[in-house]
């Protein structure tokens, strides 16, 4: 059972739909792939996540996030301000 998220909720749904397809799961197997709103700068936001992928699948054994930000157009990390490094981390 896996959780996704991502800012816009259509596109969350557009995912799991094409991960159930994939995998061959059905509307009517116990839900495998969730999806899930959050925008991981909001602090609270991601307290929700966790919050609603362990109400749904208990116990989380790994968290993988694969997300981050960009603030600028800038190529290279020297040019990088702190302030948007921060933001990425």
């Amino acid at each position: 059972r896996v959780v996704i998220s991502g800012r816009r909720s259509d596109d969350v749904a557009r995912i799991v739909c094409q991960l159930a397809k994939a995998h061959g799961i059905s509307e009517e197997d116990d839900q495998r792939v969730y999806g899930i709103a959050c925008d991981v700068r909001d602090p609270v936001s991601v307290e929700e996540l966790a919050t609603q992928a362990q109400e749904a699948l208990g116990k989380i054994d790994i968290w993988v996030n694969n997300a981050g930000v960009t603030q600028s157009s800038r190529s290279s990390v020297d040019l990088t301000s702190v302030e948007d490094i921060k933001a990425v981390l």
